[in-house]
């Protein structure tokens, strides 16, 4: 797992969406406005926790306080949110003080209210407190405000998953998706989100439309992923409004709309995930359903993912500096600005860093240094790395020494993870033996598969390919991208007997012209 301030990010709206939306409710008379809370209908859950609140209720006036900090059925007020919850938790209520943790760690994120937070959160974890083990667990998991540990990390969420905690199955569902602490296991990953869906958790719905956007645990099917995330945008998830603008800027299941993709991301930042603002720059800045690319409003809008600490604003504007798109071309500022976010831990910007060191651009070269980065970026998992190296090992460019196994390893790592560059360049030393010994079935499965996924360049070559392998070999290779699933390497199905040898001329491929 990459420790980014993204994932810090996500842990944020991932708490605050499981809080508001699934937490264990002490009492009875609150369930009117957890009910409300759960369809959307913020103003009747607000004007039933002021009624609860006044007469003393300090789970109601804590949970009332999470929606002045949203701004969910009122006006966003995080003064007034913080000191409702401060008042609840002096109560010495143990939900309530559970809940101030949980604030602190979205109305003002230091680490030494990270500390503080896990402070709380452990000692109502060791007494049993569902919320308490879900939400320590996850901050084990990403490793803020306490040393990361994946084994401690499933332990507690395990525990809360136990009571039914619906946010800690959710938790445990993502320990599963990502391989933390737990065996990897998309499917059981998405069995899990299906379960804490089924009590209207919206990040879980929203979990559900990820996996089936990036084919995980499930066949893609972007009109699935619409579905779902529409119903967790209809409760305010603000990573819900992001992706529904992402499908749309990028014509996933849909037609692309620039109108819709602007409005949809917009929401998203509105509603408080700063990160679609990476998104809305780069719809800008590319231009997107017919619209000129606009690079001065699309830097305007990476300033303010700037100022919000987002290391991806740091890369935009790496990326505009070194294009000259917006502001004027730069490429000294450009590899300032790349350097910063890697420092920070970003992995794309570690990439480009490295590419930088590699070829001399915005800074003097330096192959060692380019290694070094691109290796730190890969071993933080991130594929577009895994790609690089692949092919780097593989072609053994200087500073690096050609090693075949090298180069298979991390080119299998990316396409095994659903890179589709990455599954392109397998499939291409396999099937044409460029640097490696053929195998033009999986080369085949591995090209189709990258087809499937958007490849341009695997498009292309699929239908060239079936001149030169056998009917045998093209239903064994078809068979083996069907299967596929994410995070798996490709099985091959044995060669029947009789089958055509290899390289034998296809009676049935399609005929070129002039034959």
């Amino acid at each position: 797992m990459i420790l980014s301030r993204k994932i810090v990010e996500a842990v944020r709206l991932t708490v605050l969406a499981g809080t508001v939306s699934c937490a264990a409710l002490a009492h009875a008379s609150v369930e009117d406005a957890r009910s409300a809370i759960k369809t959307g209908r913020y103003q009747d859950a607000v004007a039933e926790l002021r009624t609860l609140t006044a007469a003393g209720d300090a789970r109601a006036e804590a949970e009332l306080g999470w929606l002045y900090l949203l701004g969910l059925g009122v006006p966003r007020d995080l003064t007034k949110g913080r000191q409702l919850i401060e008042q609840a938790a002096a109560t010495g209520n143990s939900e309530a003080q559970v809940t101030q943790a949980s604030a602190s760690l979205f109305v003002d994120p230091r680490p030494e209210n990270y500390a503080n937070a896990v402070r709380i959160l452990r000692k109502y974890a060791e007494q049993g407190n569902a919320q308490a083990q879900a939400q320590l667990g996850q901050l084990l998991t990403t490793g803020i405000g306490v040393p990361r540990d994946p084994v401690q990390a499933a332990h507690w969420i395990r525990l809360s998953a136990d009571q039914h905690d619906d946010f800690g199955i959710y938790l445990l569902g993502t320990l599963y998706d990502n391989g933390v602490g737990v065996p990897q296991d998309a499917s059981r990953a998405l069995a899990l989100y299906r379960e804490a869906a089924r009590a209207t958790l919206s990040v879980a719905e929203f979990a559900i439309g990820n996996a089936y956007e990036k084919g995980r645990g499930v066949s893609v099917d972007y009109a699935e992923a619409m579905a779902w995330y529409q119903r967790a945008a209809n409760v305010k998830l603000s990573l819900a409004m992001s992706a529904i603008g992402r499908l749309y800027a990028n014509g996933l299941g849909v037609p692309v709309n620039a109108t819709l993709a602007e409005d949809w991301l917009s929401r998203g930042v509105d509603a408080g995930d700063t990160t679609a603002l990476i998104d809305l720059g780069t719809l800008y800045a590319l231009g997107t359903g017919g619209r000129k690319p606009d690079g001065k409003r699309a830097a305007l809008v990476y300033r303010k993912a700037v100022d919000a600490g987002l290391p991806a604003g740091w890369n935009a504007l790496g990326w505009m500096y070194l294009n000259g798109n917006g502001v004027a071309k730069d490429e000294t500022a450009a590899f300032d600005w790349y350097i910063k976010a890697a420092r920070a831990g970003f992995a794309p910007a570690q990439v480009m860093v490295a590419r930088l060191y590699l070829v001399g651009r915005g800074v003097a070269k330096d192959g060692p240094a380019g290694r070094d980065w691109m290796l730190r970026a890969a071993d933080a998992g991130d594929t577009d790395a895994q790609t690089w190296l692949g092919r780097l090992y593989l072609w053994g460019t200087p500073p690096f020494a050609r090693n075949e196994a090298e180069g298979l390893r991390w080119l299998t790592m990316a396409a095994r993870a659903g890179n589709s560059v990455g599954q392109y360049w397998l499939a291409d030393a396999y099937v044409y033996g460029r640097k490696v010994a053929a195998d033009q079935v999986r080369g085949y499965a591995w090209m189709s598969i990258a087809a499937r996924q958007g490849s341009t360049s695997a498009k292309a070559n699929v239908d060239g390919i079936n001149f030169i392998l056998s009917r045998d070999q093209i239903e064994r290779g078809t068979a083996a991208a069907t299967r596929w699933q994410i995070g798996q390497d490709v099985v091959v199905p044995p060669e029947q007997p009789g089958g055509m040898a290899t390289m034998q001329f296809n009676l049935n491929a399609p005929f070129a012209p002039g034959d």
